[in-house]
């Protein structure tokens, strides 16, 4: 595992594609990582490649701020995944923030029901599998401004999401109020 450059964010992009596609949710575009890149990386935090046999298998941007590391977004090849090198990933991240001096590893979004029959409980037992607890943050308000807009904003995500899991070749959409909505974190880095 070692540092990723800003030439790499490429690289960084297929992996998180593949595993879009793998595990059927939606990813910003490429702009967006490298605007994310030029604000983290350096200063704040770095985007991690892991390798095997000259072949990128996994990466991740962290970042670190007042002592809370954060794992922002990580992916991982069909190639090679009985190597499990998300762990690895993991591992080096975990260095890295404590040497930058976090005290905390906040590894962000599991599922707001982490039962085992939800669609993305793998990640929560990921996560888990790091010893970190759950933590339910505050949420988010919305104050509808104009109802009929509003309805139609939310029906147009609903179809959105719908299509791109039909698109990806996932059987069901993640059901509302399953998604990402609480956080694991690690106090005890």
């Amino acid at each position: 595992v070692r540092a990723g450059s800003r030439e790499e964010i490429p690289l960084f992009y297929s992996l998180l594609q593949e595993t879009a596609r793998r595990d059927g949710f939606t990813i910003r575009n490429l702009a967006y990582f490298y605007r994310l890149y030029d604000r983290v990386c350096g200063q704040h935090g770095c985007l991690l490649l892991a390798w095997l046999d000259g072949q990128c298998i996994a990466g991740a941007i962290i970042s670190e701020c007042a002592g809370l590391g954060m794992y922002l977004y990580g992916a991982t090849s069909n190639a090679h995944r009985q190597d499990m090198p998300a762990y690895l990933i993991q591992w080096e991240a975990i260095r890295y923030l404590l040497g930058r001096g976090a005290h905390t590893y906040d590894l962000r979004g599991v599922p707001g029901d982490p039962q085992p029959d939800n669609p993305i409980y793998g990640l929560y037992r990921f996560k888990k599998g790091f010893g970190g607890s759950m933590v339910e943050l505050i949420g988010e308000l919305e104050i509808v401004q104009h109802p009929l807009l509003y309805r139609l904003f939310r029906f147009s995500l609903r179809a959105r999401k719908r299509l791109a899991h039909l698109l990806l070749g996932r059987e069901r959409p993640v059901p509302e109020g399953k998604g990402a909505a609480g956080s694991l974190a690690n106090s005890e880095a």
